[in-house]
């Protein structure tokens, strides 16, 4: 379908959103080659932004890359530190026991001594046991 153009109040016709004279021509050639010209260059500068768009986009990926390379240099270190800090607790833990292994094993040596000197010593009980209830049924017995 064609369309009228549009009219203005005084029933003038647009041509461009510009109002035509019945007089005035449509723009010449020259004014369409700078409108063409003006449009390639913006269509150019918009080219140029999307284009730093994209390396900023890039950049900002190689920063995040990096960061995250350092945060998980720092986590390595942190894991190390753990370990260490693990290995070293063992280690007091296993000195800790042998010196309670080395202080039960003196006790254990001690009562062991103790009981030596105990058996050297019941021998001389039994016999004066044994010679106390001799003592006893003499004396029982002279009665």
């Amino acid at each position: 379908m064609f369309r009228q153009p549009p009219f203005n109040n005084n029933s003038m016709p647009f041509h461009n959103n510009m109002p035509l004279n019945n007089n005035s021509m449509p723009p010449d050639e020259g004014s369409v080659e700078v409108a063409a010209k003006l449009a390639f260059v913006g269509s150019l500068i918009a080219t140029i932004g999307d284009a730093i768009s994209t390396i900023a986009a890039a950049v900002a990926i190689e920063e995040a890359k990096a960061a995250n390379a350092q945060q998980q240099q720092q986590f390595g270190n942190l894991q190390q530190q753990i370990d260490e800090l693990k290995k070293a607790e063992a280690k007091a833990a296993e000195a800790q026991q042998q010196q309670q292994f080395e202080k039960l094993q003196q006790q254990i040596d001690q009562l062991k001594k103790e009981d030596d000197q105990n058996k050297q010593c019941n021998p001389d009980i039994d016999t004066l046991n044994k010679l106390l209830e001799k003592l006893v049924d003499r004396l029982d017995g002279g009665k």
